[in-house]
């Protein structure tokens, strides 16, 4: 019976987590600046979100191509560049989310890195596995 009610706990926490409520968030998503950041990440594409599609098909590309090394080769300098240009706009993301936080909430919680860097992260993840569960659709204005 503890463990019904626990599981049942847990779930309830979890739900309430997903759905954004600011009771049941991780530490690392509290904060209302951190609020915004999500909000204004998930109302756009960008490419950073095809990131973990990208990095799976290369690594099955890779391990097939084990028989062919030039097709491994070939592969492993699009990924290469695949990842500069996904620090490129992580760096410029968080440029931007940093200037909208100032503009809004002069009075800060967090340092410019940890807000670009929750950008970013939050930003290279597929939008369906994100957490919390994005609050906005893409296109919405914050």
């Amino acid at each position: 019976r503890e463990r019904e009610e626990a599981a049942s706990a847990r779930k309830k926490a979890n739900e309430r987590m997903m759905a954004g409520d600011p009771n049941y968030l991780l530490p690392r998503d509290q904060g209302k600046e951190k609020l915004f950041v999500r909000n204004y990440v998930d109302s756009r594409r960008y490419m950073m979100n095809m990131f973990l599609p990208i990095a799976l098909i290369v690594v099955l590309v890779m391990i097939i191509g084990m028989s062919a090394p030039q097709i491994a080769n070939l592969v492993s300098l699009i990924m290469l560049f695949v990842i500069v240009l996904l620090v490129i706009e992580g760096f410029f993301l968080g440029r931007k989310v940093n200037k909208l936080v100032d503009e809004r909430f002069p009075e800060r919680a967090f340092g410019r890195w940890t807000l670009g860097f929750y950008a970013f992260t939050r930003a290279t993840m597929i939008r369906r596995m994100r957490t919390p569960a994005p609050q906005v659709n893409i296109g919405d204005t914050v």
